[in-house]
């Protein structure tokens, strides 16, 4: 019975905006659930949901401090002043999570679980082959809705669609770290 809304928690936060899943995790029913379980060993399952999205909020909120930002191919991870995408995810990251990633988009991809691009949450890591030659090259924090926040070259420190014409059919793979 605990798996379940386990289940259901993890379906609304992809499928919902972030106060009513904030709302849903926190004031709904499944308060009792969590209840019942506090005395039962399953009750780390019920909360890592709630644990999650409030990684997910703190890792984008990180993000969002450098928006507008200029992109700067190669960037350090140290500078706060310009990045590329990666020292981006990096910096976001390691601010709102406590999380180190890789430096680059290439080794980013292969950190975490890899996720369906049916079942994206928000604080995913998704990456895109830019020139299409089967290469991963960018890397951006999904931050629901089918947006991410990323350092696009053209835009710096900005919100995309990644479905667009042109992240969409750059679009390869996620990844959850969180």
């Amino acid at each position: 019975v605990a798996e379940q809304p386990k289940q259901k928690v993890e379906q609304d936060t992809a499928s919902q905006p972030k106060q009513e899943v904030q709302q849903d995790t926190v004031s709904q029913p499944k308060q009792e659930v969590q209840q019942d379980t506090e005395s039962q060993p399953k009750e780390e399952v019920q909360q890592a949901p709630v644990t999650s999205t409030a990684s997910a909020e703190s890792v984008i909120v990180a993000g969002e401090k450098y928006l507008g930002k200029p992109y700067l191919y190669g960037a350090s991870t140290s500078r706060s002043d310009a990045f590329d995408c990666s020292s981006f995810t990096v910096r976001a990251f390691k601010e709102g999570a406590g999380i180190t990633l890789p430096r680059t988009s290439r080794e980013q991809a292969n950190v975490g679980t890899n996720v369906s691009l049916d079942s994206l949450q928000k604080g995913d890591l998704v990456f895109f082959d830019n020139d299409f030659n089967g290469t991963i090259d960018h890397v951006g924090i999904y931050a629901g809705n089918g947006q991410m926040i990323n350092a696009a070259s053209s835009k710096g420190i900005s919100y995309a669609d990644i479905h667009n014409s042109y992240w969409g059919p750059r679009l390869v793979k996620a990844t959850r770290v969180l």
